[in-house]
Protein backbone atom coordinates (compact mmCIF):
# COMPACT_ATOMS: atom_id res chain seq x y z
CA UNK A 1 0.00 0.00 0.00
CA UNK A 2 1.39 3.77 -1.04
CA UNK A 3 2.41 6.26 2.15
CA UNK A 4 -0.15 8.38 2.50
CA UNK A 5 -0.95 11.25 0.43
CA UNK A 6 1.50 9.22 -2.05
CA UNK A 7 0.01 8.01 -5.65
CA UNK A 8 -1.55 4.79 -5.55
CA UNK A 9 -2.37 2.81 -8.83
CA UNK A 10 -3.51 0.15 -6.90
CA UNK A 11 -6.38 2.02 -5.61
CA UNK A 12 -7.10 3.24 -9.42
CA UNK A 13 -7.26 0.08 -10.56
CA UNK A 14 -10.21 -0.71 -7.57
CA UNK A 15 -12.40 2.05 -8.76
CA UNK A 16 -11.94 0.44 -12.66
CA UNK A 17 -13.17 -3.03 -11.04
CA UNK A 18 -15.94 -1.13 -9.24
CA UNK A 19 -17.32 1.09 -12.77
CA UNK A 20 -17.28 -2.30 -13.95
CA UNK A 21 -19.52 -3.80 -11.50
CA UNK A 22 -22.03 -1.22 -12.10
CA UNK A 23 -20.56 1.74 -9.28
CA UNK A 24 -21.38 5.26 -10.04
CA UNK A 25 -19.03 6.27 -7.15
CA UNK A 26 -17.20 8.91 -7.91
CA UNK A 27 -12.96 9.19 -7.55
CA UNK A 28 -12.89 11.56 -5.05
CA UNK A 29 -14.81 9.56 -2.98
CA UNK A 30 -13.35 6.32 -3.78
CA UNK A 31 -9.69 7.49 -3.05
CA UNK A 32 -11.10 8.35 0.31
CA UNK A 33 -12.74 4.99 1.22
CA UNK A 34 -12.46 2.47 -1.56
CA UNK A 35 -10.41 -0.56 -2.03
CA UNK A 36 -7.30 -1.16 -3.95
CA UNK A 37 -7.48 -3.93 -6.51
CA UNK A 38 -4.43 -6.01 -9.01
CA UNK A 39 -3.61 -4.01 -12.39
CA UNK A 40 -5.57 -5.70 -15.14
CA UNK A 41 -3.34 -4.08 -18.01
CA UNK A 42 -0.19 -2.17 -18.54
CA UNK A 43 -1.77 0.95 -18.19
CA UNK A 44 -4.60 2.63 -16.36
CA UNK A 45 -7.25 3.69 -18.63
CA UNK A 46 -7.26 7.54 -18.97
CA UNK A 47 -9.78 9.64 -17.21
CA UNK A 48 -12.07 10.27 -20.05
CA UNK A 49 -12.73 6.91 -20.42
CA UNK A 50 -13.57 6.13 -16.75
CA UNK A 51 -15.47 9.17 -16.50
CA UNK A 52 -17.39 7.92 -19.19
CA UNK A 53 -17.61 4.70 -17.62
CA UNK A 54 -19.36 6.34 -14.62
CA UNK A 55 -21.79 8.00 -16.78
CA UNK A 56 -22.93 5.12 -18.14
CA UNK A 57 -23.28 3.40 -15.03
CA UNK A 58 -25.37 6.56 -13.65
CA UNK A 59 -27.50 6.35 -17.10
CA UNK A 60 -28.54 2.69 -17.01
CA UNK A 61 -26.30 0.46 -14.36
CA UNK A 62 -28.91 -2.47 -15.48
CA UNK A 63 -28.69 -2.09 -19.19
CA UNK A 64 -27.60 -5.99 -20.40
CA UNK A 65 -25.61 -4.01 -23.05
CA UNK A 66 -24.08 -2.23 -20.16
CA UNK A 67 -21.22 -4.26 -19.47
CA UNK A 68 -20.04 -4.97 -23.28
CA UNK A 69 -19.96 -1.42 -23.79
CA UNK A 70 -17.83 -0.57 -20.59
CA UNK A 71 -14.52 -2.95 -21.98
CA UNK A 72 -15.47 -1.12 -24.96
CA UNK A 73 -14.91 2.11 -23.52
CA UNK A 74 -11.95 0.92 -21.53
CA UNK A 75 -10.10 -0.18 -24.40
CA UNK A 76 -11.12 2.99 -26.45
CA UNK A 77 -8.98 6.39 -27.43
CA UNK A 78 -10.47 9.78 -27.49
CA UNK A 79 -10.11 11.57 -30.72
CA UNK A 80 -9.98 15.05 -31.76
CA UNK A 81 -7.92 18.18 -31.92
CA UNK A 82 -7.03 19.15 -27.84
CA UNK A 83 -7.51 15.52 -26.62
CA UNK A 84 -4.85 14.16 -25.10
CA UNK A 85 -5.87 11.09 -22.95
CA UNK A 86 -5.46 12.68 -19.47
CA UNK A 87 -4.26 10.95 -16.56
CA UNK A 88 -6.19 10.69 -12.72
CA UNK A 89 -4.82 12.38 -10.40
CA UNK A 90 -3.74 10.65 -7.23
CA UNK A 91 -3.41 7.82 -9.42
CA UNK A 92 0.28 8.85 -11.31
CA UNK A 93 2.86 10.64 -9.72
CA UNK A 94 3.28 14.13 -10.80
CA UNK A 95 5.54 15.39 -13.62
CA UNK A 96 6.53 19.01 -14.98
CA UNK A 97 5.91 17.85 -18.27
CA UNK A 98 2.70 17.39 -20.25
CA UNK A 99 -0.92 17.75 -19.12
CA UNK A 100 -1.65 17.44 -15.57
CA UNK A 101 -3.05 14.82 -13.59
CA UNK A 102 -6.67 15.21 -13.44
CA UNK A 103 -9.71 14.95 -11.25
CA UNK A 104 -12.11 12.87 -14.11
CA UNK A 105 -14.98 14.57 -12.40
CA UNK A 106 -13.83 17.80 -13.27
CA UNK A 107 -13.43 17.01 -17.03
CA UNK A 108 -15.97 18.74 -19.22
CA UNK A 109 -18.35 16.81 -21.28
CA UNK A 110 -17.40 17.50 -24.76
CA UNK A 111 -14.03 15.54 -23.34
CA UNK A 112 -16.12 13.22 -22.87
CA UNK A 113 -17.73 12.99 -26.14
CA UNK A 114 -14.35 12.55 -27.89
CA UNK A 115 -14.55 8.99 -26.33
CA UNK A 116 -18.05 8.53 -27.08
CA UNK A 117 -18.13 9.81 -30.96
CA UNK A 118 -15.23 6.65 -31.73
CA UNK A 119 -17.77 4.16 -30.02
CA UNK A 120 -20.43 5.89 -32.32
CA UNK A 121 -18.37 5.86 -35.55
CA UNK A 122 -17.46 2.15 -34.55
CA UNK A 123 -21.03 1.34 -34.83
CA UNK A 124 -22.58 3.02 -37.17
CA UNK A 125 -19.56 1.44 -39.95
CA UNK A 126 -20.10 -2.30 -38.16
CA UNK A 127 -24.15 -1.51 -38.99
CA UNK A 128 -23.77 0.17 -42.43
CA UNK A 129 -21.50 -2.81 -43.31
CA UNK A 130 -24.24 -5.91 -42.06
CA UNK A 131 -27.00 -3.91 -44.11
CA UNK A 132 -25.17 -4.10 -46.88
CA UNK A 133 -23.77 -7.80 -46.66
CA UNK A 134 -27.77 -8.16 -45.81
CA UNK A 135 -28.93 -6.78 -49.11
CA UNK A 136 -31.04 -4.50 -47.02
CA UNK A 137 -29.11 -1.23 -48.51
CA UNK A 138 -29.60 -1.28 -52.12
CA UNK A 139 -30.39 2.44 -52.96
CA UNK A 140 -27.28 4.97 -52.61
CA UNK A 141 -29.61 7.82 -51.98
CA UNK A 142 -31.41 8.96 -48.83
CA UNK A 143 -33.18 6.83 -46.71
CA UNK A 144 -36.33 5.50 -47.98
CA UNK A 145 -35.56 6.02 -51.53
CA UNK A 146 -35.65 2.67 -53.11
CA UNK A 147 -33.93 3.35 -56.24
CA UNK A 148 -31.05 0.84 -57.88
CA UNK A 149 -27.51 2.05 -58.52
CA UNK A 150 -28.53 1.65 -62.06
CA UNK A 151 -31.78 3.37 -62.32
CA UNK A 152 -30.68 6.07 -60.30
CA UNK A 153 -27.89 6.90 -63.01
CA UNK A 154 -30.13 6.68 -65.91
CA UNK A 155 -32.46 9.40 -64.27
CA UNK A 156 -29.64 11.78 -63.09
CA UNK A 157 -28.47 11.66 -67.07
CA UNK A 158 -31.82 11.80 -68.69
CA UNK A 159 -32.14 14.37 -71.17
CA UNK A 160 -34.37 16.89 -69.49
CA UNK A 161 -33.46 16.80 -66.02
CA UNK A 162 -33.46 19.83 -63.81
CA UNK A 163 -31.37 21.37 -61.39
CA UNK A 164 -32.40 21.72 -57.70
CA UNK A 165 -30.04 24.06 -55.69
CA UNK A 166 -30.25 26.67 -52.80
CA UNK A 167 -31.02 26.12 -48.98
CA UNK A 168 -28.80 22.40 -49.27
CA UNK A 169 -31.01 20.56 -46.13
CA UNK A 170 -34.13 21.34 -48.54
CA UNK A 171 -32.87 20.79 -51.76
CA UNK A 172 -31.41 17.10 -50.33
CA UNK A 173 -34.89 16.02 -49.17
CA UNK A 174 -36.64 17.72 -52.95
CA UNK A 175 -33.71 15.48 -54.49
CA UNK A 176 -34.74 12.54 -53.24
CA UNK A 177 -38.23 13.08 -53.86
CA UNK A 178 -37.73 14.01 -58.09
CA UNK A 179 -35.43 10.57 -57.59
CA UNK A 180 -37.97 8.48 -55.99
CA UNK A 181 -40.81 9.29 -58.20
CA UNK A 182 -38.55 8.56 -61.27
CA UNK A 183 -38.78 12.62 -62.30
CA UNK A 184 -35.56 13.30 -64.54
CA UNK A 185 -32.79 15.21 -62.16
CA UNK A 186 -29.52 17.02 -63.83
CA UNK A 187 -26.32 15.71 -61.99
CA UNK A 188 -25.02 18.69 -59.91
CA UNK A 189 -23.59 21.51 -61.86
CA UNK A 190 -25.25 20.45 -64.99
CA UNK A 191 -27.93 23.37 -66.26
CA UNK A 192 -30.25 20.99 -67.54
CA UNK A 193 -31.49 20.53 -71.23
CA UNK A 194 -34.79 21.65 -73.23
CA UNK A 195 -35.79 24.61 -71.47
CA UNK A 196 -35.83 22.95 -68.13
CA UNK A 197 -35.39 25.67 -65.09
CA UNK A 198 -33.26 25.30 -62.28
CA UNK A 199 -34.91 25.73 -59.28
CA UNK A 200 -33.52 27.71 -56.00
CA UNK A 201 -35.52 26.61 -53.09
CA UNK A 202 -35.71 27.97 -50.42
CA UNK A 203 -37.65 29.48 -46.79
CA UNK A 204 -37.21 31.55 -44.30
CA UNK A 205 -33.47 32.71 -43.90
CA UNK A 206 -33.63 31.77 -39.93
CA UNK A 207 -34.08 27.81 -41.06
CA UNK A 208 -32.14 27.85 -43.86
CA UNK A 209 -29.37 28.62 -41.51
CA UNK A 210 -30.27 25.98 -39.37
CA UNK A 211 -30.74 23.79 -42.77
CA UNK A 212 -27.51 24.34 -44.29
CA UNK A 213 -25.47 23.39 -40.74
CA UNK A 214 -27.53 20.41 -40.90
CA UNK A 215 -26.24 19.80 -44.28
CA UNK A 216 -22.88 20.61 -43.19
CA UNK A 217 -22.85 18.42 -40.18
CA UNK A 218 -24.40 15.23 -42.06
CA UNK A 219 -21.85 16.23 -45.09
CA UNK A 220 -18.70 14.75 -43.17
CA UNK A 221 -17.44 17.63 -41.15
CA UNK A 222 -18.38 21.50 -39.65
CA UNK A 223 -17.52 23.83 -37.04
CA UNK A 224 -19.63 24.57 -34.39
CA UNK A 225 -22.67 26.28 -34.58
CA UNK A 226 -21.51 29.72 -32.88
CA UNK A 227 -18.34 29.69 -34.73
CA UNK A 228 -20.01 28.91 -38.42
CA UNK A 229 -22.95 31.09 -37.97
CA UNK A 230 -20.03 34.34 -37.25
CA UNK A 231 -20.06 36.61 -34.56
CA UNK A 232 -20.23 40.35 -35.76
CA UNK A 233 -23.44 42.48 -36.82
CA UNK A 234 -21.48 42.73 -40.32
CA UNK A 235 -21.08 39.13 -41.23
CA UNK A 236 -21.89 37.81 -44.70
CA UNK A 237 -24.98 35.00 -45.24
CA UNK A 238 -22.93 31.76 -45.45
CA UNK A 239 -22.59 30.89 -49.25
CA UNK A 240 -24.51 27.81 -48.90
CA UNK A 241 -28.02 29.87 -48.04
CA UNK A 242 -27.02 33.18 -50.17
CA UNK A 243 -29.79 32.52 -52.52
CA UNK A 244 -29.05 35.62 -54.82
CA UNK A 245 -25.44 34.67 -55.36
CA UNK A 246 -26.83 31.18 -55.90
CA UNK A 247 -29.49 33.11 -58.41
CA UNK A 248 -27.24 34.72 -60.44
CA UNK A 249 -24.52 32.29 -60.72
CA UNK A 250 -26.70 30.31 -62.67
CA UNK A 251 -28.56 33.10 -64.51
CA UNK A 252 -25.52 33.42 -65.66
CA UNK A 253 -25.26 29.84 -66.94
CA UNK A 254 -29.40 29.44 -68.13
CA UNK A 255 -30.24 32.83 -68.79
CA UNK A 256 -32.57 35.00 -65.55
CA UNK A 257 -35.91 33.53 -67.38
CA UNK A 258 -34.43 30.17 -66.73
CA UNK A 259 -34.08 30.43 -62.87
CA UNK A 260 -37.31 29.78 -60.78
CA UNK A 261 -37.29 30.84 -56.96
CA UNK A 262 -39.23 28.97 -55.07
CA UNK A 263 -39.34 30.53 -51.74
CA UNK A 264 -42.36 28.98 -49.83
CA UNK A 265 -41.82 25.49 -48.97
CA UNK A 266 -45.64 24.86 -49.02
CA UNK A 267 -45.49 25.79 -52.95
CA UNK A 268 -43.21 23.00 -53.36
CA UNK A 269 -44.95 20.84 -55.54
CA UNK A 270 -46.31 23.35 -57.69
CA UNK A 271 -42.56 24.66 -58.21
CA UNK A 272 -41.76 21.10 -59.19
CA UNK A 273 -44.91 20.08 -61.00
CA UNK A 274 -45.28 17.39 -58.22
CA UNK A 275 -48.76 16.25 -56.77
CA UNK A 276 -49.74 17.99 -53.56
CA UNK A 277 -49.96 14.96 -51.74
CA UNK A 278 -46.00 14.75 -52.47
CA UNK A 279 -45.64 18.24 -50.05
CA UNK A 280 -45.70 15.81 -46.92
CA UNK A 281 -42.95 14.23 -48.17
CA UNK A 282 -40.70 16.99 -49.18
CA UNK A 283 -40.28 18.39 -45.50
CA UNK A 284 -36.89 17.54 -44.83
CA UNK A 285 -35.91 15.26 -41.61
CA UNK A 286 -36.19 16.92 -38.40
CA UNK A 287 -32.88 16.66 -36.10
CA UNK A 288 -32.56 17.75 -32.66
CA UNK A 289 -30.04 19.98 -31.78
CA UNK A 290 -27.43 17.30 -30.18
CA UNK A 291 -28.57 15.32 -33.21
CA UNK A 292 -26.77 17.63 -35.72
CA UNK A 293 -23.65 18.74 -33.02
CA UNK A 294 -23.68 14.70 -32.78
CA UNK A 295 -23.55 14.03 -36.17
CA UNK A 296 -20.63 16.79 -36.25
CA UNK A 297 -19.01 15.33 -33.66
CA UNK A 298 -18.77 11.90 -35.00
CA UNK A 299 -17.65 12.73 -38.38
CA UNK A 300 -14.09 13.21 -37.05
CA UNK A 301 -13.69 9.37 -35.84
CA UNK A 302 -15.77 8.19 -39.09
CA UNK A 303 -13.41 9.39 -41.34
CA UNK A 304 -10.35 7.45 -40.55
CA UNK A 305 -12.79 4.52 -40.64
CA UNK A 306 -14.34 4.80 -44.22
CA UNK A 307 -13.52 6.98 -47.09
CA UNK A 308 -14.93 10.42 -47.62
CA UNK A 309 -17.98 9.32 -49.76
CA UNK A 310 -18.35 6.61 -47.55
CA UNK A 311 -18.61 9.29 -44.36
CA UNK A 312 -21.59 10.92 -46.02
CA UNK A 313 -23.79 8.24 -46.71
CA UNK A 314 -23.51 6.56 -43.44
CA UNK A 315 -23.99 9.65 -41.53
CA UNK A 316 -27.27 10.37 -43.61
CA UNK A 317 -28.41 7.00 -44.28
CA UNK A 318 -27.25 5.18 -40.85
CA UNK A 319 -27.08 7.45 -38.63
CA UNK A 320 -29.90 9.48 -39.40
CA UNK A 321 -32.58 7.16 -39.32
CA UNK A 322 -30.48 6.07 -36.02
CA UNK A 323 -31.44 9.99 -34.34
CA UNK A 324 -35.31 9.49 -35.85
CA UNK A 325 -36.03 6.42 -33.86
CA UNK A 326 -34.54 7.96 -30.54
CA UNK A 327 -36.71 11.50 -30.99
CA UNK A 328 -39.61 8.83 -30.98
CA UNK A 329 -38.87 8.00 -27.15
CA UNK A 330 -36.80 11.16 -26.49
CA UNK A 331 -38.29 13.84 -28.03
CA UNK A 332 -35.91 17.26 -28.57
CA UNK A 333 -35.86 20.59 -28.84
CA UNK A 334 -34.76 21.53 -32.45
CA UNK A 335 -31.61 23.64 -33.62
CA UNK A 336 -32.20 27.79 -33.09
CA UNK A 337 -30.36 31.06 -33.44
CA UNK A 338 -29.43 32.74 -30.74
CA UNK A 339 -31.53 35.77 -29.48
CA UNK A 340 -28.08 37.80 -30.18
CA UNK A 341 -28.27 36.93 -33.83
CA UNK A 342 -32.17 37.40 -34.75
CA UNK A 343 -31.69 40.68 -35.70
CA UNK A 344 -28.86 40.32 -38.06
CA UNK A 345 -30.82 37.51 -39.35
CA UNK A 346 -33.67 40.02 -39.95
CA UNK A 347 -31.76 42.36 -41.67
CA UNK A 348 -30.05 39.92 -43.69
CA UNK A 349 -33.21 38.49 -44.75
CA UNK A 350 -35.01 41.50 -45.94
CA UNK A 351 -32.07 42.46 -47.78
CA UNK A 352 -31.98 39.27 -49.31
CA UNK A 353 -35.50 39.68 -50.38
CA UNK A 354 -35.10 42.99 -51.76
CA UNK A 355 -32.28 41.85 -54.34
CA UNK A 356 -34.06 39.06 -55.60
CA UNK A 357 -37.11 41.12 -56.31
CA UNK A 358 -35.01 43.57 -57.36
CA UNK A 359 -33.84 40.78 -60.11
CA UNK A 360 -36.91 39.73 -61.61
CA UNK A 361 -36.61 35.98 -61.44
CA UNK A 362 -39.85 34.03 -62.16
CA UNK A 363 -41.23 33.30 -58.48
CA UNK A 364 -43.52 30.29 -57.11
CA UNK A 365 -45.01 31.99 -53.90
CA UNK A 366 -43.75 34.98 -52.22
CA UNK A 367 -40.61 36.20 -51.81
CA UNK A 368 -41.78 37.71 -47.74
CA UNK A 369 -41.57 34.02 -47.17
CA UNK A 370 -37.61 34.34 -47.14
CA UNK A 371 -37.98 36.75 -43.42
CA UNK A 372 -38.54 35.31 -40.38
CA UNK A 373 -41.84 35.92 -38.28
CA UNK A 374 -40.76 35.32 -34.67
CA UNK A 375 -44.27 35.00 -33.07
CA UNK A 376 -45.49 33.40 -30.38
CA UNK A 377 -46.80 30.28 -32.76
CA UNK A 378 -43.01 29.58 -33.86
CA UNK A 379 -41.28 26.78 -31.46
CA UNK A 380 -38.16 27.89 -30.10
CA UNK A 381 -35.05 26.40 -30.81
CA UNK A 382 -32.22 25.50 -28.72
CA UNK A 383 -27.82 25.82 -29.30
CA UNK A 384 -26.42 22.38 -29.16
CA UNK A 385 -25.24 21.51 -25.45
CA UNK A 386 -22.77 18.87 -24.96
CA UNK A 387 -24.58 17.42 -22.04
CA UNK A 388 -26.99 16.88 -24.03
CA UNK A 389 -24.70 15.51 -27.07
CA UNK A 390 -23.27 13.32 -24.87
CA UNK A 391 -26.34 12.06 -23.42
CA UNK A 392 -27.74 11.46 -26.65
CA UNK A 393 -24.97 9.37 -27.33
CA UNK A 394 -24.71 7.45 -24.63
CA UNK A 395 -28.61 6.28 -25.17
CA UNK A 396 -27.37 4.86 -28.48
CA UNK A 397 -24.52 3.31 -27.33
CA UNK A 398 -26.60 1.47 -24.40
CA UNK A 399 -29.99 0.82 -26.44
CA UNK A 400 -30.94 -2.84 -27.69
CA UNK A 401 -31.74 -1.14 -30.78
CA UNK A 402 -28.36 0.72 -31.59
CA UNK A 403 -26.57 1.19 -34.58
CA UNK A 404 -25.18 -2.29 -34.38
CA UNK A 405 -28.54 -3.88 -34.28
CA UNK A 406 -29.50 -2.25 -38.17
CA UNK A 407 -32.36 -1.14 -38.48
CA UNK A 408 -35.20 -2.45 -40.76
CA UNK A 409 -35.97 -0.59 -44.00
CA UNK A 410 -38.93 0.04 -42.83
CA UNK A 411 -37.51 2.30 -39.92
CA UNK A 412 -34.96 3.68 -41.91
CA UNK A 413 -37.62 5.66 -44.00
CA UNK A 414 -38.89 9.20 -43.30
Amino acid sequence: MAPPGAPDPGLAWGWVAALRAGSTVPWARWRESGAAAPATARDLPSAQQLELVRRINLADAAAPTRAGLVERVITASATGRGLPERSIVGAVPERTWGWAPVDPADLHDSDLLGVAATLVAQDLVAADLAARSSGRQRSVSAPGVAVARRARHRMLRRRGGRQVVGDPWLAWTVRDELLRTGRPLAPPGDPGREGRPVVVVGQDLATMLVGAWTARAFDGGAPSWERWLGSGPGSAVPRPVDLVRSARRWSEVVGAERVLLAPDPTLLPIALNLPARARRRLAPPYVSADGVDLARRVSAPLGLLVERGERRRILRRVLLPVLGADLVRHPAPGLGLPDSRQAWVARRAQRMRDDLVGARYPVVGDLQALVPEHDRHRPPGVVPDASGVLGLSVRLLLAPQSPTSHPSPKEMTR
